[in-house]
């Protein structure tokens, strides 16, 4: 698990209408082979999941929505259950955790297209 921060030249100047745009991200984000995370609007959108994974992510978790704050925080508390607990892999806690209901369906996962062999 890593929790970074971000780099200096990324401050509230960076955002438009009160969000980070998916393209200043994609100017700064480094994360190769992580999973990423987020439970902000619309970040589970694919302009937000490509910004990480043209940039080594393998997979972009967030809703592809506004979820209701209590909601997204039901989300993170099941994911790390599933995950920890359950000692599920990543894609099959959030399949199980979306087929709950209908608000937790909103969270979608996102992976790095597959390269053919030898491409």
């Amino acid at each position: 698990m890593i929790f970074g921060a971000f780099r200096e030249s990324i401050d509230t100047a960076s955002l438009r209408d009160g969000s980070m745009p998916p393209e200043v991200i994609a100017q700064h984000a480094d994360l190769p082979g992580t999973s990423i995370v987020s439970t902000a609007c619309l970040s589970g959108s694919q302009a937000f999941a490509s910004a990480f994974l043209e940039n080594g992510s393998h997979c972009v978790i967030g809703p592809d929505g506004y979820p209701d704050g209590a909601d997204a925080g039901l989300f993170i508390h099941l994911l790390f259950h599933r995950l920890l607990r359950c000692g599920e892999p990543l894609s099959q806690a959030l399949e199980t955790i979306r087929s709950y209901d209908e608000r937790l369906a909103l969270f979608i996962g996102r992976t790095a297209p597959r390269k053919p062999p030898g491409g």
